[in-house]
């Protein structure tokens, strides 16, 4: 199947954002293959961020990014990336405004 761009969905806070792979090959699990890239939980603090990316590092996940500010996504944007033992990327992410 052919990628078309980006499927979006919206009610109230609430997005689902689909994209289409990079990669149509199939194997384990890598960010930028076909399947799940990574889910984006919302906080309500900067601070709270802060807190369950340790949790996860505590956990054994292991650090993509750490916690920091995204302006390119928009000017409060401030956000954390984690993985998991199989690959499966979180994002814990606080967007105030």
């Amino acid at each position: 199947m052919a990628a078309t761009g980006p499927t979006w969905y919206a009610e109230g806070e609430t997005e689902f954002i689909v994209l289409p792979a990079r990669d149509t090959a199939s194997g384990p699990h890598e960010h930028g293959r076909v399947g799940w890239q990574h889910l984006a939980f919302a906080v309500a603090s900067r601070a709270e961020v802060d807190r369950m990316h340790a949790l996860a590092l505590d956990a054994g996940w292991t650090a993509v990014r750490e916690p920091k500010e995204y302006p390119r996504f928009t000017p409060t944007y401030y956000a954390s990336f984690v993985e998991d033992v199989d690959g499966i990327r979180i994002e814990f992410m606080h967007n105030p405004g």
